[in-house]
């Protein structure tokens, strides 16, 4: 369940279509107008989420503010967990004492931020289209479509609030275009200032906080060890390295590299790591739903690829990472 509030927190039959795929006049306006919302917009909703043939009911408050949001997020359904991200990406557990934290995390670009920046970039691998108007939560809605011109990708619907061009809902769907995830608002109350009990409802007490399980705030040893000696070589299938960063496995002391690669909107995330024990390798490429999975190798290090993209890419990306030179005589 943990997993899937994470995933939730990184977020963010219709008639004939209006097709921009060649231009992007008809679709800037609303971007530029989405981009601005999940930035400035406070909010407070119940949403159901589903994947891989699960369904969930949460309940989220949405923070907004110039140095980044909070949210917090409880589950209404299934096992009892409550979640707060802060303004740095790090999320905490919060209904089992102490505020834990579980996902060290980095600062979400939001989805329609990622859409507006990237848009010419985009038009390279995905065509965009306006559909009718539909209604989500009883609120007026614009439905934009966000195909891929090959099947190195998914594509998304996005259900825009047209008073406010807020996300209201979303659908995610593979290479064959069956719908993976979906998430969809059944009420939200949407405010460009945030109210006192949002405010409250994101605050918790950082002298309390537990980290990575074992009690300690403090930074963990070789935190910079891997830094900049591992790369993304080229731009498999239009992915380009986005980020390269410190990361620590989640319950362990042990530090890994981490890598993103991008193709302006799907990223998929590289983790590296010393293999220690040969009996718990990963090789090959799995997928799980809207989840693919890769792991290799290299040079006893152990490669895992993870992103909502189809197989073939966490494969080609996981088969593009290399070891600077550099590193290798050190």
């Amino acid at each position: 369940m943990s997993r899937i509030m994470i995933v939730v927190l990184s977020l963010y039959s219709f008639g004939s279509h209006v097709a921009i795929a060649d231009s992007s006049d008809g679709i800037k306006p609303w971007l530029e107008r989405m981009a601005v919302a999940s930035t400035e917009l406070s909010y407070k909703g119940r949403f159901i989420y589903n994947r891989n043939d699960d369904t969930s009911l949460m309940e989220i408050v949405h923070v907004a503010g110039e140095n980044g949001s909070r949210e917090r997020i409880v589950s209404l359904s299934g096992e009892d967990q409550e979640l707060i991200r802060d303004q740095e990406g790090k999320v905490y557990l919060m209904n089992v004492g102490p505020p834990l934290l579980i996902d060290k995390g980095m600062r979400d670009i939001p989805l329609a931020v990622r859409l507006n920046d990237n848009l010419g970039r985009l038009l390279e691998h995905y065509c965009f289209e306006l559909e009718k108007m539909d209604r989500v939560a009883g609120r007026k809605s614009q439905v934009i479509s966000i195909m891929p011109i090959d099947n190195n990708r998914y594509s998304y619907r996005l259900w825009v609030d047209v008073e406010t061009a807020f996300i209201i809902r979303s659908e995610l769907s593979n290479e064959m275009g069956d719908v993976i995830e979906h998430i969809m608002f059944s009420d939200i109350e949407l405010r460009k200032k945030p109210t006192d009990s949002m405010l409250e409802a994101v605050l918790y007490d950082e002298e309390l906080v537990v980290a990575n399980g074992n009690g300690s705030k403090a930074p963990l040893e070789n935190a910079n060890k891997h830094k900049g000696l591992w790369n993304v070589t080229g731009a498999p299938l239009g992915f380009r390295q986005t980020d390269s960063q410190d990361n620590v496995s989640l319950g362990t002391k042990k530090s890994v590299a981490y890598l993103m690669a991008s193709d302006g909107l799907a990223s998929v995330s590289v983790y590296i790591e010393p293999l220690k024990n040969a009996k718990n390798v990963l090789k090959g490429a799995s997928r799980s739903g809207a989840l693919s999975v890769y792991g290799r190798i290299v040079e006893d290090h152990q490669v895992t690829v993870v992103g909502e993209v189809p197989p073939v890419v966490v494969k080609r990306i996981g088969d593009a990472v290399i070891r600077s030179k550099m590193s290798q005589r050190q």
